[in-house]
């Protein structure tokens, strides 16, 4: 199937010493070079690299695109954010975003639905779309070997996980690579449980579990921070309390730099005090020292997710424009925040950290909030819902409008599953009696357009949203 590449990947451009946090990766950095080397030869293949928060993943999925771009490949990323499950094709729209199927073939048309261009889905099977998505990959990777990267699978909305799912299963003959990250353990509702554990037992599919780092490289990291020699003791008290975790020993270090502490055996007592809850005690310690601006801009981005400006965070937070900005800047300034026009942590963690530190019901009243702030910006439907989806139920009638919207639009474009989910969480606001009975019937048009192999491991039906913070 598949041509003579044109920007054949080339080992040799990419070869080099690994950055400093790639610390402990000998043998992930030598699979990785691997799958990129047998690429143009249409050995097509699946990296998936599964591990708990903070153990590197991202930074391996970085060193993989890096790595691929050098060697001529095409890179196409995404990644898929916190609680955005409800948006469907969220993920593939990212990867696909700036490689849009041109013409009006097959694959164009039969994509169409999830890329947001050419008619509603309307009958067409799911499965087609699936299709159509595969043969549009297909038909990028004759232009040039294709690296497909996509961070935080766990977090992906369920059409984009069913394609992730039928590519891996059919990328023999195709020069791609398809790179992934999953969080360990496994989260979400059935359905997403179900599709990850089938991706992982595909033998196309080749999974690393990278360790926690050894001693030797927890010194090295500890000498880079505290600018000194720790002593040997001080070393293994720090990967004892954070288990070897990269992302915990960095926020343990810096925490530790911020107090003077130079790592010594005489340290090693005070360390022994500290709790293995490193990045939540530095990210929450650092808010603490900063004005009340900058937490309650934290917590407007952190509600916000891939919908934040620094407009809509104010907005939000209820700050004037200038008290926003310099509360933005103060949280870029303790490298708690990061870019330009659209607002990110420099960490999903340290987004965690501060999303778990509002209290369930403030956070879904900022998140009611934040659903009618992005509708009267005219912000697309599927950013709205995936809010709706993590407010509380209010018995509002616009709240029910929105989300039976959000249903018909999941349905044109080939999602029924997302329909029903909007569908079921318009149940729990709840209707008024006459749209509750509309709902119900949409509700099982919904259940009648999911194919029965999908049915097996459905959404949560007890009406809250399936979000997970």
């Amino acid at each position: 199937m598949a041509r003579a590449p044109l920007c054949p990947y080339d080992p040799a451009m990419a070869a080099g010493r690994a950055p400093g946090e790639l610390l402990d990766r000998g043998t992930e950095l030598r699979v990785i070079s691997g799958l990129l080397t047998s690429v143009p030869a249409g050995t097509g293949s699946a990296l998936l690299v599964e591990g708990v928060a903070g153990i590197g993943k991202t930074r391996l999925l970085k060193h993989a695109c890096q790595q691929a771009a050098r060697g001529g490949m095409m890179v196409l990323a995404a990644s898929a954010a916190e609680f955005e499950a409800g948006y469907a094709w969220g993920v593939v729209r990212q990867l696909f975003a700036a490689e849009l199927p041109s013409g009006h073939g097959d694959a164009a048309a039969l994509a169409g639905p999830a890329l947001g261009r050419g008619e509603p889905a309307g009958d067409q099977d799911a499965f087609s779309i699936l299709h159509g998505l595969y043969w549009h990959t297909a038909a990028l990777a004759q232009r040039a070997p294709l690296l497909l990267a996509v961070d935080d699978l766990h977090w992906a909305d369920q059409p984009s996980l069913r394609f992730v799912l039928h590519l891996a299963r059919r990328l023999d003959g195709l020069p791609v690579l398809l790179v992934l990250t999953m969080r360990e353990p496994r989260s979400g509702g059935d359905a997403e449980r179900v599709l990850t554990a089938e991706l992982a037992a595909e033998p196309a599919v080749t999974v690393l579990r990278p360790e926690p780092l050894g001693e030797r490289a927890c010194g090295e990291l500890a000498r880079a921070r505290l600018g000194r020699d720790p002593a040997p003791e001080f070393q293994l008290a720090c990967r004892e309390l954070t288990g070897g975790n990269p992302l915990l020993l960095g926020a343990l270090l810096g925490s530790l730099a911020a107090e003077g502490i130079e790592g010594g055996r005489a340290d090693v007592e005070h360390l022994r005090r500290l709790t293995p809850t490193a990045v939540s005690r530095r990210v929450l310690l650092q808010l603490g020292r900063m004005p009340a601006s900058a937490l309650a801009a934290a917590r407007a981005v952190a509600v916000l997710g891939t919908a934040a400006t620094a407009a809509r965070a104010g907005r939000l937070a209820a700050l004037d424009a200038d008290a926003c900005a310099q509360a933005l800047a103060a949280l870029m300034d303790e490298r708690i925040l990061a870019g330009d026009r659209d607002l990110r942590f420099v960490h999903p963690l340290v987004r965690s950290v501060i999303y778990q530190d509002l209290a369930p019901p403030l956070r879904q009243r900022w998140h009611a909030r934040a659903a009618r702030l992005l509708d009267a910006d005219g912000a697309p439907i599927q950013d709205v819902v995936v809010h709706l989806l993590a407010a509380g139920p209010a018995g509002n009638a616009w709240v029910v409008a929105r989300l039976r919207a959000a249903a018909a639009d999941a349905r044109d474009r080939g999602a029924p599953d997302i329909a029903r989910l909007c569908l079921e969480r318009a149940l729990a606001e709840p209707p008024a009696p006459r749209a509750r009975a509309e709902v119900l019937t949409e509700l099982g048009r919904a259940e009648i357009r999911r194919p029965t192999c999908w049915r097996r491991a459905s959404w949560p039906s007890s009406g809250a949203s399936s979000t997970r913070p």
